[in-house]
């Protein structure tokens, strides 16, 4: 299943405290059952977000966990979708309802 990870560091969270967390939850073999599709930041730092591949999403939980002390996050599952396949599909609805 596909998540997207919304961060925001806590105020007062230095890019030091952030670093030495990301190589603490490698270490630790949290990030291991996670795929990483996607990795950005928000322009001016402090914000990004994370598209992220998990079959268990406790071990989503469990990565993330450790890193709530220095920002907040905001999760939500995905479902990819096919554009033009649902532009089709609105076409028809909209034709059939005129």
């Amino acid at each position: 299943m596909l998540y997207s990870c919304a961060y925001t560091w806590h105020h007062g969270t230095t890019p030091e405290q952030v670093s030495r967390q990301i190589l603490a939850a490698h270490e630790a073999g949290l990030i291991d059952p996670l795929t990483i599709r996607g990795y950005y930041s928000l322009v001016g730092g402090g914000a990004g977000f994370l598209v992220v591949e998990v079959e268990d999403p406790a071990a989503l939980n469990r990565a993330l966990a450790p890193s709530m002390s220095l920002m907040s996050w905001d999760v939500r599952a995905l479902i990819e979708r096919d554009y033009q396949q649902d532009l089709d599909e609105i076409r028809r609805e909209v034709g059939q309802g005129t």
